[in-house]
């Protein structure tokens, strides 16, 4: 049985983490490791480096999600959270050189559980 998309693009939301830590000390590196590990348990995948996304199905888990990555913030170095609807998210233009690739699609919710 095919699993359909009835997700609104407008309700679902990108949770995306962009952050810059020192890695000057070991102590330092220790940090990040554990600050990046923690959030691709969480779920997030890399975009590019030091910026990671997750998807969420409405805007309630993502505040949940938020609410988790603060709990994890590193000592040092600067932690951003930006929130995207789906919608917003379609609209990303990628580029590899001089060629733009589509954003991946919303994942079915079979991809979620």
């Amino acid at each position: 049985k095919e699993i359909t998309n009835n997700w609104s693009e407008y309700r679902t939301m990108w949770t995306i983490v962009m952050f810059d830590m020192p890695v000057a000390t070991k102590q330092d590196r220790k940090n990040y490791a554990i600050f990046r590990k923690s959030i691709l348990e969480l779920g997030f995948e890399m975009h590019q480096f030091s910026v990671y996304k997750k998807f969420s199905p409405n805007g309630e888990r993502r505040e949940v999600l938020e609410q988790n990555i603060k709990t994890i913030l590193p000592p040092k170095g600067k932690v951003s959270i930006l929130a995207v609807t789906g919608n917003q998210y379609a609209k990303m233009k990628t580029f590899f050189g001089f060629s733009p690739t589509k954003p991946p699609e919303t994942p079915e919710q079979s991809m979620l559980f």
